[in-house]
């Protein structure tokens, strides 16, 4: 838990974060919907590039679990003054 609480609140971690989100953001922005299925989803079995997309969807939303989870631990979920849900960016 020292260990978290150490590299939950640091910027290195902090900018790593920003730093995938603006990535996410990106990709998200490059899906091509010229192919999609019969839902009007975005097709990954028509095309290359929305199948990366998604197999990177996943690897961002892992980041984003660990983070949450991370700073759960290191913080607190709700119950005191600095927890997790209780900080604007995380709600």
């Amino acid at each position: 838990k020292r260990v978290i609480k150490f590299v939950s609140p640091s910027s290195y971690f902090d900018t790593f974060i920003l730093a995938a989100i603006f990535l996410n953001s990106i990709i998200i922005a490059c899906v091509d919907y010229r192919y999609i299925d019969d839902n009007y989803q975005p097709s990954s079995k028509l095309s290359l590039r929305n199948h990366i997309i998604e197999k990177a969807e996943i690897v961002f939303t892992i980041i984003f679990a660990i983070e949450c989870i991370l700073k759960v631990i290191a913080y607190g979920l709700i119950r005191g003054k600095n927890t997790f849900l209780r900080d604007g960016w995380n709600v």
